[in-house]
């Protein structure tokens, strides 16, 4: 605890010795902790957290990646599509906490980044 100085395992959301809260979500798998509500949960599937709300997205297995509901009957499984780094900003897509989106090829970008190419009159993949 940086408050009190205390070490203990990173198993409770609450210092044992003084009281002070280190988050308002806590993973017992990743030991994530954090003050804000971003709609936290964790996906067994992907080993890891997401933000957004667990009601709000799938895990599709054949992509590797948990998906917004929206496009459940409209994305193009790529295997293990989640895997590769975004083509624009080269961020890993698998643990990236900004939104993907999946091109009518299969490759997927941030959306942001797909904006960015579009706002600079390119409509193909950079890929």
């Amino acid at each position: 605890c940086l408050k009190c100085g205390s070490k203990q395992t990173a198993d409770h959301i609450v210092c044992r010795n003084c009281g002070v809260t280190f988050g308002n979500y806590f993973c017992q798998i990743c030991h994530l902790f954090d003050l804000r509500d971003k709609g936290q949960f964790h996906c067994e599937d992907c080993g890891i957290c997401r933000v957004g709300g667990r009601d709000n997205f799938y895990h599709c297995l054949e992509c590797g990646i948990c998906l917004n509901n929206s496009v459940k009957d409209q994305h193009r499984c790529v295997s293990a599509v989640s895997r590769n780094d975004c083509s624009v900003c080269m961020e890993d897509l698998h643990t990236s906490v900004q939104p993907v989106v999946q091109n009518p090829c299969g490759h997927m970008l941030h959306v942001d980044c797909r904006k960015r190419i579009f706002n600079s009159n390119r409509y193909t993949c950079p890929l």
